[in-house]
């Protein structure tokens, strides 16, 4: 009976050890820490964004519903709201965007606009099937379909702000 209360005390004493004096880093598995399997999140730069969602459309509805905008500001993005095309010509004219998101059926409101707001530029669709999608694809390399969740929303836009900081970069060094 002694030896068991023993034994009981002695590996009562040893589990609760912390995991900071065990080691340091994460060479050892510790049983009271858990394991880290995640993946940290990206880095990023501060960005200014530009999401123009008319109040009817289906976009406007999913990111009101998802809370994109408040994701996209957690994640350290600047974003600035427009919801009619006045406020759209009045943004665009304000200043230089790093990224504009918008609804496929309505980029023919930057149409007319110089080519720099091309490049800058992250359609999003929710109604394009088959060879339409395959010929908005083939224009627009980074139409997003469909963003159901507001990490997809992040995502895509990481994405697309990385391939765009990427192609200023070759701009620059040519």
């Amino acid at each position: 009976m002694r030896s068991a209360i023993t034994a009981a005390l002695v590996i009562a004493s040893v589990a609760n050890i912390p995991g900071v004096l065990t080691a340091c880093g994460d060479k050892f598995l510790v049983p009271v820490r858990a394991t880290r399997y995640t993946t940290p999140p990206p880095k990023r730069e501060s960005a200014a964004l530009l999401v123009y969602a008319s109040p009817s459309s289906e976009m406007a509805r999913m990111m009101n519903r998802h809370s994109v905008a408040r994701t996209l500001q957690k994640a350290g993005y600047q974003v600035t709201e427009t919801a009619s095309e006045p406020q759209l010509a009045s943004a665009l004219s304000q200043r230089r965007w790093d990224l504009i998101v918008m609804d496929f059926d309505d980029l023919g409101l930057v149409a007319g606009r110089d080519g720099t707001f091309v490049t800058a530029l992250l359609p999003v669709s929710y109604n394009l099937r088959g060879t339409q999608w395959t010929n908005a694809r083939q224009q627009y390399p980074r139409l997003v379909n469909r963003p159901e969740k507001a990490q997809n929303w992040l995502e895509a836009v990481d994405a697309a702000l990385e391939s765009t900081r990427a192609a200023r970069g070759r701009a620059q060094s040519q």
